[in-house]
């Protein structure tokens, strides 16, 4: 059985949140290049 350390649990949680946050990032990107805001539409 493989035990870890609370410290690298928590590395884990980072890196995978960070990850989430990055292909997320990557989906609004394609969906902008898609779908453009027109010029009247709000941010």
């Amino acid at each position: 059985m493989f035990f870890t350390t609370p410290s690298v649990l928590h590395l884990r949680r980072e890196e995978k949140a960070l990850a989430e946050a990055a292909a997320l990032r990557v989906w609004s990107k394609r969906l902008e290049a898609i779908f453009p805001k027109g010029k009247g539409e709000d941010a």
